[in-house]
């Protein structure tokens, strides 16, 4: 256990007795019951972590894996059933929603309220009532009772307080499920500044891209322990491609979804680099990306178009390209159109969805979800979806360029 790290977790474990009826709950305690009444689960055991000081750990897993546990144990609100958590210094939370408010109370209230609980003078209080108000954008709303309210309003007022004051340690559990995308920035925002300030992170969410902007490291908690930590990006394209199979278990990929007897179809997918028809798979910003796509009409039929759909591999949607576009339609009994794209992605996984779209009606008469993948690797310190050319200049330079 290293004294440096502002977190040690060591052999943690944590058992739940899972009651099938309450009145088990009470057998199981009688003097003369023998028999057990109940199931023992683990959600994790043998959890081995630590944390340095200034450095931000994002903790990943799927629903049930046990991260909010290991963040109610770490903020001492659980306790472990083995091993043991070492937290050096201050701590700041906020691990539920509406968690320690008391609902009939102001916002206002509950904010003195919990700032006497973090140990926090009443003046000290006073003195930043005006930047909790700001930046939880509650207006008026701060003295209405917090039970009226919505889960959005209850995580701003949540998360001004826990940032009230720079802990060395802070513990955030799905902070960015709710609230609008202005307010989700502005957490990040304060999240960086708390960081740089030295105060360590403990983050657990579902959004990679979170995960992925405010951690240098990261862990994923996965069938009761650690099926992966290390590098934010690496740790959650592991778990995103996880997520993925388990999404598409029975689903083969080289087949059609669904195409009625008679109609077109797509026939072979190829993703290589311009000058060659070997597949790549790794491309870096600045390669030409070529997508081949083929299709088969054996009535001969004309009047389709092809249609590609790049996504990221956490399923948001990057950009589509239709060959109708081009003014490029089907015609024949086979043929192949080529899509070629200047690569301006971001470092990360992405796949390849494809249609075969009629252009009489729209109607899609082929789909294949996620027919091919590649990679783009980057190293530098950018970040985004886009990575577009730039070039930085003095004025100078602007003036005569």
């Amino acid at each position: 256990m290293s004294s440096e790290a502002a977190v040690s977790i060591q052999n943690l474990g944590k058992r739940f007795r899972v009651y099938a009826d309450p009145l088990h709950r009470l057998l199981d305690h009688l003097p003369f019951s023998s028999k057990q009444h109940h199931v023992e689960t683990w959600p994790f055991r043998k959890i081995d972590i630590e944390v340095e000081r200034g450095s931000a750990l994002g903790i990943i897993g799927e629903n049930g894996a046990g991260k909010s546990t290991l963040l109610k144990i770490v903020s001492g609100i659980t306790r472990a059933t083995e091993g043991q958590v070492v937290v050096r210094g201050s701590l700041g939370s906020l691990l539920e929603l509406g968690g320690g408010f008391h609902p009939a109370f102001t916002g206002r209230r509950n904010v003195f309220m919990n700032a006497a609980i973090m140990g926090i003078p009443q003046q000290v209080v006073r003195d930043r009532m005006d930047e909790i108000e700001e930046f939880s954008e509650l207006g008026e709303a701060m003295d209405h009772p917090v039970r009226t309210y919505s889960s959005g309003m209850a995580m701003r007022l949540g998360f001004s307080i826990a940032t009230m004051r720079r802990p060395d340690v802070l513990i955030l559990d799905e902070v960015m499920a709710v609230g609008d995308q202005n307010f989700q920035a502005k957490c990040m925002e304060r999240m960086r500044e708390i960081r740089l300030a030295g105060t360590t992170i403990l983050f657990v969410s579902h959004s990679m891209y979170h995960i992925r902007q405010i951690c240098d490291r990261a862990v994923w908690l996965h069938d009761g322990g650690l099926s992966a930590e290390g590098d934010p990006i690496e740790v959650s394209d592991a778990y995103l491609q996880w997520m993925h199979a388990q999404r598409t278990v029975g689903v083969s990929k080289s087949e059609p979804v669904a195409v009625a007897e008679g109609l077109p179809r797509l026939a072979g997918a190829l993703i290589h680099k311009s000058g060659s028809m070997d597949p790549v798979t790794d491309y870096r910003p600045g390669d030409s990306i070529e997508f081949d796509l083929g299709w088969e009409n054996v009535e001969g039929e004309g009047g389709f178009h092809v249609a590609v759909l790049v996504s990221r591999n956490d399923d948001v949607p990057v950009f589509s390209a239709h060959s109708q576009s081009a003014g490029l339609l089907t015609s024949g009994q086979e043929g192949m159109f080529r899509l070629r794209v200047s690569n301006e992605l971001a470092a990360g996984e992405y796949y390849v969805s494809a249609r075969l779209i009629r252009e009489e009606d729209g109607e899609a008469v082929d789909v294949r979800p996620q027919w091919g993948r590649f990679r783009v690797l980057y190293e530098g310190m950018e970040t985004g979806i886009f990575l577009p050319q730039c070039r930085w200049m003095t004025p100078e330079e602007a003036s005569t360029s």
